[in-house]
């Protein structure tokens, strides 16, 4: 029950009615985001190695009336690896994604700067994995040999609910952060292809095609994290 008392709470605080002055009010318009960035560059005579990531998630809302907003939220990952130790080269491009979403937030205000609030929302996404492994022979020209390569393709739908707290800290500008979630329901279709090169020994060559629709009905609530992003009102 403990993993539950979070959200007990939000509910409560969201159902007991406005105690103090509407923070947020009918007509504002906001706009917040993350955004993560990582590269690394490795280079000499026998050797290349290059590594980039990055991974951005915005929202665009609207309050519709005093402490509630509903928008669309956007996401897209992205993460590419070169190297010139396997044969054949691995794929180098290893995640992308793109998600798109609509929500409702619901304000419970603390004060005059804080507020707690929650967030149902359902989103549609697509990513594109490819994954390779090594197999357990000898290496060729001293580059490492390639079992497979697996590229997967998938299409999701989710349902969730998130929550968390707000910091207006300045009149334009607010602090959110997101303490917990729950994804009840998800569905997902994928498509994958398995290259293999038959370069290892008793191996040969083949590609494998193989789809799958999931269907996922969870209770977990996830309060492993704390995520912070900055929001501008306009």
């Amino acid at each position: 029950m403990k993993k539950y008392t979070f959200f007990i709470l939000l509910g409560v605080c969201l159902l007991a009615g406005t105690v103090a002055q509407a923070q947020f009010q009918s007509g504002q318009r906001f706009i917040s985001g993350t955004a993560d960035l990582s590269t690394n560059r490795y280079s000499e005579q026998t050797d290349l190695q290059y590594i980039y990531s990055h991974s951005m998630h915005f929202s665009v809302g609207r309050f519709t009336r005093d402490n509630r907003a509903m928008g669309w939220s956007f996401s897209n990952a992205l993460s590419i690896y070169k190297s010139g130790q396997f044969v054949p080269e691995a794929r180098a491009l290893g995640y992308l994604s793109f998600g798109i979403g609509r929500f409702v937030e619901y304000y419970q205000p603390l004060g005059r700067k804080f507020a707690l609030y929650g967030r149902p929302s359902v989103g549609v996404g697509y990513n594109l994995q490819n994954q390779f492994s090594v197999a357990s022979a000898p290496t060729i020209a001293g580059k490492w040999v390639l079992f497979n390569q697996v590229q997967r393709h998938t299409f999701s739908l989710d349902v969730s609910l998130s929550g968390g707290i707000m910091w207006r800290f300045a009149e334009k500008w607010a602090l959110q952060g997101s303490v917990a979630g729950i994804s009840p329901l998800g569905l997902g279709f994928s498509r994958s292809i398995d290259d293999r090169y038959g370069l290892a020994p008793n191996t040969q060559k083949e590609k494998i095609s193989q789809t799958q629709l999931g269907f996922n009905l969870r209770t977990e609530l996830n309060t492993g994290s704390i995520g912070l992003g900055l929001r501008y009102f306009y």
